[in-house]
């Protein structure tokens, strides 16, 4: 949101915004990020503090409608797209008076749809059964809930794959990952036999950390 002074701060905020800013302070590797939201249009470059072993990186999301929100809707709005995220991100920067910084660093667009914004807007039947989701999927980490979300019963095999793949980037290890993978798959409202699991995915799985330098 703009400002109508010199004043930056919630009170002098100009209503209205169609872009959704996202900062990323370590916890994911920005290849994995961009791989997650293959599906979106983005805007994603890395920040002054960005390094090999730990990635900082900002997304910009272009969303579907202009909004215009008061303070505390609009907390509530970023709160709910910090839930919807399958990564962590810094929280602490979702208000709407906020400043945004450029960085002449790594440059990343992608054209895919647009963020839904109106399944985060606060007393909306949307943001309702989004969140009703998450309840009834209590049990799932944010990732595992991504997954899940976009996972048919013809793409089971598939998503459990990329699942995988994403902990093998992550630096996990081949046990704590097989396990990892057969806990979302107990989850499934229809799971995959075990052994198929253990016959196809991990291993290629295996074939996969054997390939890693």
């Amino acid at each position: 949101m703009q400002t109508s002074t010199g004043y930056r701060d919630q009170d002098h905020c100009i209503p209205g915004f169609n872009l959704v800013v996202i900062d990323v302070d370590g916890g994911v590797a920005i290849d994995t990020a961009k791989l997650l939201l293959k599906d979106y249009t983005y805007l994603m470059y890395t920040t002054k503090r960005n390094t090999a072993q730990e990635n900082r990186f900002r997304i910009i999301f272009p969303i579907s409608h202009t909004l215009k929100l008061n303070v505390t809707d609009f907390k509530e709005f970023m709160e709910g797209i910090y839930e919807w995220l399958p990564f962590s991100c810094d929280t602490q920067t979702g208000g709407p008076e906020r400043k945004w910084l450029s960085f002449a660093g790594d440059h990343t667009y992608n054209n895919g749809k647009l963020l839904d914004a109106l399944r985060f807007i606060p007393k909306t039947s949307k943001n309702e059964e989004r969140k009703k989701i998450i309840l009834d999927q209590h049990s799932l980490t944010n990732l595992e809930r991504w997954f899940v979300d976009t996972m048919t019963e013809g793409k089971r095999s598939n998503q459990l794959v990329k699942y995988a793949y994403l902990l093998v980037d992550s630096g996990m290890g081949y046990n704590d990952i097989q396990s990892s993978v057969l806990a979302l798959n107990s989850k499934l409202p229809k799971s995959l036999p075990e052994q198929e699991v253990l016959n196809t995915i991990m291993v290629t799985v295996a074939r996969s950390i054997n390939q890693k330098p």
